[in-house]
Parts: structure tokens; sequence; C-alpha cells
């Protein structure tokens, strides 16, 4: 039943679609293209800010289906500060600094359709950043319907064309197939082609890569900021006068590599943190940061394998990977790099060395985060051993560029063969990009005003322009005479006062969604909430709530593989990564991905691609137990505490007559911890803004 509206809607696809002229859209294979009409913001004013959470609901052109996006601000990436943390050599924290941030209106959800029953049905994810707001929005972003990814851009019928002339289109890529041999249920809806059923690797050692040589195809055709991490070690910090100058040569130096990223990939490179060490090396390895050691402790890769665990612990989604800056090459290798893990929490790590070219060592380390693989060479041109030719008719690239095996101050650019394989990685979703931001421009640091769309210390509201409306005197800051509110400041804020308690401002998306109502004096609709992850849910036996969706691992099998078939089920047992058997195979095969957070797992449920177990879950079981207990116990030791004072008051009297020796005074009070510190939350753990 739930796929009868996506056919429906697939078909009236096909038959409405067709090319849109877009100077910025160049597509690597035929692209099939509809124009977004009835887009609508749903909020009483039409307006959002960048904490506005909202409903956006639009359709394509020539039919009657409708797709809405669940929309909440992505915090992590509107929060463009720049966060610094100076540690000691033992990693304890010795002062943080954040620097103000800059303002995009970025937002994060998912994507909900019809389902045949007139309801909303969660199809996908969903990313969405609002270039024009009001009652005829304009925006640009991606999303998905089961596990088809679709692309929202902004284009205009010709060059020159005024703003007021631009639309939006939906527009999604087949690599490598040819126009008429696209299958109709591989445009909106789970293909009905078969799919090879392989792990997923980043590059597969049969990828011709001068198929995409100098393409572009599969880039981002609207700016993408990559936020990341960097940590110096006691080695690097060694070499600057001042923890001023580590951060300045860091920032110089991301802000160079970004450049080439940008121009080439149209991707930018943007710090969120920056872990500065001591410059003094400590004479023992600390559990809090292993990395961070002399030279002589281990080479670059037994860094990048400590950094990696060091990162792996920082439980950060946010950043696209960390580097480690180190002062301490290994003889002529002066940079190491895990591949493909771009976005991956796990293993998006690499480390590179102090050089006089450093830039162009971050930037080959970060290509190989993307994807890379180094260039061709002579000798790798006679081996069997994969690389980047030069184009498709020669192998040697003649160190020309940037992904050279061998570094030297000349390479500034990227090979056409990196590019079409980055690009490729891109567009085939062979890597992760859930992590990138859509933005016009790379984070920089501000200072706060009125105007600059943040609602700051001082200030009741800020729409960001001059005319806010009834609620709010853009000049000001300030609610207008009789406002408590602002209508675009979130869902239960209409006409300027707050909406009254019980107000439905969000409404339930599914089984496992719950409806979210106003408090009747904030115009902040509550925080999403679900059902709890692995309670019951559906009509269906074995079904079960994550992440607020109705789901199973076999349907999680499917989703991932992009078919509804019931030879698709999973084989994976209680852990967390999603394993996958096809029809009556007995391979059980790990598909590279982790099950949904909230899946059920050996005794609790799966986060992150762990499973955490709730200790707490048996005291909550057994609650009257615990406190009856707890009454018996407590009660004894009151009673045995007046028992002992009974006692010495009957031992005073009889010794009334006898002196008593004088009190001895007590000096070693052991002093109270640190309010602060980067074990805080555990050996190796250290938690960011």
């Amino acid at each position: 039943m739930r796929l009868q509206p996506i056919l429906s809607l697939i078909t009236c696809f096909v038959f409405f679609i067709g090319h849109v002229p877009a100077h910025s859209i160049r597509p690597r294979a035929p692209t099939k293209v509809a124009n977004i009409e009835n887009a609508t913001i749903h909020t009483p004013s039409q307006r959002v800010t960048a904490s506005t959470e909202f409903n956006l609901t639009f359709s394509l052109a020539g039919q009657p289906s409708e797709f809405r996006l669940s929309l909440e601000p992505n915090h992590d990436l509107l929060s463009q500060n720049l966060h610094t943390r100076h540690v000691d050599v033992n990693g304890e924290v010795l002062r943080t600094e954040t620097s103000e941030r800059a303002q995009h209106k970025i937002f994060k959800g998912k994507t909900l359709v019809r389902s045949a029953g007139g309801g909303w049905e969660t199809a996908g994810w969903a990313r969405a950043f609002v270039v024009r707001d009001g009652n005829d929005p304009l925006f640009q972003g991606a999303f998905s319907v089961f596990s088809q990814k679709y692309h929202i851009g902004i284009v205009s019928g010709q060059a020159g064309a005024p703003a007021s002339e631009r639309r939006m289109v939906v527009y999604h890529d087949f690599p490598g197939v040819p126009q008429t041999n696209v299958e109709v249920g591989a445009l909106l809806g789970r293909p009905d082609t078969a799919i090879p059923f392989t792990k997923r690797q980043y590059l597969p050692d049969s990828t011709d890569l001068t198929d995409s040589i100098g393409s572009t195809s599969g880039c981002p055709t609207t700016r993408r900021v990559a936020v990341l991490g960097i940590a110096t070690d006691c080695t690097y910090s060694a070499a600057f006068d001042s923890a001023e100058e580590v951060q300045q040569n860091l920032i110089g130096m991301a802000n160079t590599a970004s450049e080439v990223f940008e121009s080439t990939f149209n991707v930018a490179l943007a710090i969120r943190n920056l872990t500065i060490t001591d410059s003094t090396c400590p004479s023992n390895t600390s559990n809090s940061i292993p990395w961070n050691v002399g030279c002589s402790a281990g080479d670059m890769d037994w860094r990048l394998q400590r950094f990696t665990a060091w990162r792996r612990t920082l439980g950060d989604r946010t950043n696209a990977y960390w580097t480690l800056m180190t002062g301490c090459p290994n003889g002529e290798q002066i940079g190491v790099s895990w591949t493909g893990e771009l976005c991956d929490s796990q293993m998006g790590a690499n480390v590179v060395a102090r050089t006089e070219n450093t830039w162009q060592v971050f930037a080959h380390e970060s290509a190989h985060i993307f994807g890379a693989v180094h260039d061709c060479t002579a000798d790798t041109c006679s081996s069997s051993e994969q690389c980047c030719p030069l184009s498709t008719s020669s192998c040697n690239a003649d160190a020309q560029y940037l992904m050279n095996p061998v570094s030297t101050s000349s390479q500034s650019e990227f090979s056409p063969c990196t590019i079409g394989n980055i690009c490729f990685m891109f567009g085939s979703s062979s890597i992760k990009t859930s992590c990138l931001v859509n933005s016009d421009n790379v984070p920089t640091l501000t200072i706060g005003q009125c105007g600059n769309g943040i609602v700051e210390a001082g200030e009741d509201c800020d729409c960001g322009e001059d005319d806010c409306g009834e609620c709010c005197n853009g000049s000001t800051c300030r609610f207008r005479e009789g406002a408590v509110c602002d209508d675009a400041a979130g869902l239960c804020c209409t006409n300027c006062p707050f909406l009254s308690a019980d107000t439905v401002c969000r409404t339930s998306t599914g089984a496992c969604d719950l409806s979210e109502t106003c408090t009747g004096d904030s115009s902040a609709c509550p925080s999403d909430r679900h059902v709890p992850d692995g309670d019951a849910c559906g009509t269906e036996s074995g079904l079960f709530c994550a992440s607020g969706q109705c789901t199973n691992r076999d349907m999680q099998c499917r989703d991932q593989l992009s078919r509804n078939s019931t030879d698709i089920t999973s084989c994976g047992g209680n852990s967390c990564s999603l394993r996958c058997s096809v029809g009556r195979s007995t391979d059980c095969m790990d598909i590279g991905q982790s099950v949904l957070d909230g899946t059920p797992c050996d005794g609790g449920l799966c986060q992150n691609g762990q499973c955490q177990t709730d200790e707490g879950s048996w005291v909550d079981e057994h609650r009257s137990l615990v406190i009856g207990l707890a009454a018996g116990v407590g009660g004894a030791l009151v009673l045995a505490v007046l028992a002992v004072i009974i006692l010495c008051c009957r031992s005073r009297r009889r010794k009334h007559g006898k002196k008593l020796s004088p009190a001895v005074s007590v000096t070693s009070v052991p002093d109270l911890p640190p309010p602060y510190s980067a074990r805080e939350h555990g050996p190796g753990t250290v938690r960011y803004a």
C-alpha cells in the first residue's frame, strides 16, 4: 500500500519532467528535472529565522502528489563558532575561547510523502537552505525518498534574469546510464532494476577512473562547507612563539587549502574546533591525549592510530574530519590519512607534518578523506596499483598535481582525474556528505549587532532586515508596543502574542512520532519528541521504534539496498552493523552501514554504531523495591547513630570527673576537585560546546 502513491507520483513525474536550462548545472549523465510548484512555508507569517522549526510543502509540475519537509535548525552547523581549547601536557584544559558566529538559514529534517490513506509517511532525510522566505519562498538543498537522493536547485531561464524570475527545480542524476534506458522506478521510488549486493566501498578496484576525468558533474552546484577539527601535538606547538601564532598558522593553512577545494569542488573548508597543546612534550604518555608525545614515541602510522581512537571518544558527528598537526615527519613521509572517510565520526582522521609547504600536504591528506587516490607515476603505471592517470590516453601525471605521492611546493591544484574521481564520489553517494553545510560563504568571525538575524544579549528580536513586520522593530531589535513575541521566531507566536497552551504546533508524522503543543509562555515549539526507542509499533509483529521511525532490521536492509523485496532480509543478529542477505543465499554481507540509532541490540540500544546498555533500567523497573530497601537501610542507620550518641552520653556521665584530652585540629582536609577538566566525562573524553 505504501508504494501506490509513490508509483503514481513517478508516472506523473515522467510525463511532466523535462530539461531545464541552467548555467550552473552540467550533468555528468542525463538529468531528470521538474519544476517545483506551490511551495509553502507553514508558519503564521510564512517567515523563518535560523532558529525556526517548520514544515515546508511543495509539489512537482503537473501532478497532484505533495512532499513535506519537516525541518528544524541544524544547530551544530549554524553555530559557526571557532572553539579553541588550550590544554597542558596531560590534556587538562587550561582555557577555552569562542569566536562570534555568522548566520545562515540552514535546516535539517526528514521527507514525508502522502500515503494511500491521505496521511504522511516518512520517506527519507531532507536538507534545505532558505534563500528567501515569505509567500514566495526560494530554497535549495536535497532530500531523499526511499534511499533515492534528489537535489533542489535554483535556476533562471536565461543569463542575467532578475531574482524574481528565479525558480526551483528538483533534479536527479543517473551516472553512466543512457537516458533511454532509465527505469521509471528509479525516478522517485525504489528502483525496479536489480542492484548488485556487495559491501559498499569508497572506490572499488574495478572502477575505471578514466570514465570521469575532468568532469565536475556530481560535485555540489551550490557552495557547501566542510567544518573540521584540528589538533596540534607538542612538537608542532613548539615551532611557534605563542599559542596565538599557532592558531593564526592553522587558520591561514586551512584558508589557503580551502581555496582550491572551493574553486575545484565547490566545497569550502572551515575550522570549527581547535585543540592546541602546550609546547612542552610530556615525559609519559597521557591517557587523555595519547597522541601528544615527542617524535621518538612512534611514527606517523602510530600517531594516526592513536589520534583516530581519540577522535572516536569525542562523539562528534558535526565535523567532517579531524587533522593532527605534528612536527615529526617519518623520514620522507610527511602525511598519512584514512581514505574516503568524510563525515565518518569513527574514522574521519589524518595526520599532517609541518613542512615548508604545509598547506599542500594538508590539502593532499584532506583530499584522501574525500576519497581521492594518488596520481599515477612511472612506477605505478607499470604496476597493478590503482592510481589516477593523466588522461584517457596517457598514464603518468608527471608530478604536476596535489595528489602526486611526493609533495612539492609547485603543486597547487588537483588533476582532472582527481576532480572527476571526487565528483563521482559525490554524485554516486560513494562517500558520506551528510555533514556538509549549505552556505554561500566560508564562516567568518563577526561582531554581534542588531540586524544580523541572530537574537543576542540585549535584543528581543532580530529578523536580519529593517522591516521586521508588526511585532519587531528591525532598527532597534526590540518588540513593538503590545508585542510579547515575534511571529518569525517560532511556531507558537501569532500576531505578536503567544499561542495558548496545548495548541498543537507540530503534528505527529507516524506511529513513533509524538505531537508537540505550545506552552503558552514561549514562541518556540517544544523539541520534537519520539516514542522511546525499542518500543513496539505498527500492526505487524517485530516492528519497533528507532529514531522516530517504525521499522525493523529487514526494512532497514531493504531501504539501504533501495529495494522493497521480501528476498532481502537481515542476518546480523543483534549487532549494530547492518548485515543483509539476498534470496536463498547463505552469504551474510556487511554493507558498511550501521543500523538506525535506537535499534535494539544485545541488552541495549544501538547508538552511533555501538550497543549502549541502560544500566539504570533495572532500577526503573524495580523502583518500589529500591525505595523500600533504601528506607529500611536508612532507618537502621539512624537508629544506630542514636544508639552511639546515647552510649557516649552515659560514658561521659560516669567519667565526669576525668579531664578530657584537648581536641585535635584537622588540617589535612583534601582540596575540592576543579569545576571542570578534560576528564570530566571519563578518561580520554573531551567535550566541545
